[in-house]
């Protein structure tokens, strides 16, 4: 076989991996993601429709306070 002919296939084949290799953003399941997005569309209206019922603020879970103590935040007047 030719070398330059050889090249070409193997630049062809190379390609045809690169091209399968790419993935996508589209769902596996178009059905589940519509059924996760009614979901999802459910739980913000009803948490919407209870705000009313729950006070303005609660305090962080301890679990949570925890988590944050040790991470230094940045400060409004200096770069991170």
């Amino acid at each position: 076989m030719n070398t330059e002919k050889g090249n070409e296939m193997e630049k062809k084949m190379e390609n045809e991996k690169i091209v399968h290799l790419e993935e996508t953003l589209d769902p596996q399941d178009w059905d589940a993601m519509r059924a996760l997005g009614h979901r999802m569309v459910d739980d913000v209206v009803n948490t919407l429709a209870t705000v009313r019922d729950r006070p303005p603020w609660q305090h962080a879970p301890d679990q949570i306070r925890t988590h944050f103590e040790g991470i230094n935040a940045c400060r409004p007047s200096t770069a991170c």
